[in-house]
């Protein structure tokens, strides 16, 4: 897996659910695989994922990168992690819970807390870089020199955006605050520069303005900048 390419990995994912499922129903194996481990090695499996995932953000900055890049690769590991939490979801809540198996899954379907917390975390990053190459289409050149925007993502430069461990939770939401402490003062500019990309057009019809609000999406969610508009 470490050196497959991200798009052939999400293509083992049905291997490897074929194989859990052939070792969850094997007649031959006695005393059946125990609930508790096939739980640990949903863990191990995901943890090798994100341990992937980290890693191809080590050779490509994912706040340096060039945002089609970034937007390309985090969609790509999206699709992993998504995939496999659909398939865990699916062996332990229909596959594994068929009433006249002789070794069902009991209880509620397992739920990966790791994989959960690095889904989060990529959405956040997915988030802050969408925000930031709005933020470069809006303003000029000369505006962004003078806003120091090459300098937002400095707070996150000194963390692993990809720790998602409790211990270090602390860390990326120091980063984030600081991040957002960094863009107020150019809030109410960036308000007025979209204000003019929306509604400059008094007879724009509904199709028009929905497209606008989709090229500027990214920035439109943040709360901040919706009180302001």
């Amino acid at each position: 897996m470490e050196k497959a390419s991200l798009g052939t990995i999400t293509g083992y994912i049905d291997s490897i659910e074929d194989c859990l499922g052939a070792i969850w129903t094997d007649p031959d194996i006695f005393p059946y695989y125990p609930q508790k481990r096939m739980a640990n090695t949903f863990g191990v499996i995901s943890k090798a994922f994100g341990s992937r995932i980290e890693r191809e953000f080590k050779e490509s900055d994912v706040w340096q990168a060039s945002f089609s890049d970034v937007r390309l690769k985090l969609n790509e590991c999206l699709r992993i992690c998504t995939k496999w939490k659909d398939s865990i979801s699916h062996l332990t809540k229909v596959s594994w819970k068929q009433d006249r198996m002789d070794h069902p899954w009991q209880g509620p379907p397992h739920v990966d807390h790791y994989l959960e917390k690095v889904i989060t975390r990529m959405n956040e990053i997915f988030e802050l870089r969408s925000q930031h190459d709005e933020l470069l289409r809006l303003l000029t050149p000369e505006e962004q020199k003078e806003m120091k925007v090459e300098g937002f993502f400095e707070p996150f430069r000194s963390i692993n955006s990809f720790y998602t461990h409790e211990i270090l939770v602390g860390a990326w939401t120091g980063a984030r605050k600081q991040y957002e402490r960094m863009l107020e003062p150019v809030e109410k500019e960036i308000c007025q520069k979209l204000r003019k990309e929306i509604f400059q057009e008094t007879s724009a019809t509904p199709t028009q303005l929905m497209r606008e609000f989709q090229r500027w999406k990214g920035l439109l969610s943040k709360e901040s900048i919706q009180k302001e508009l």
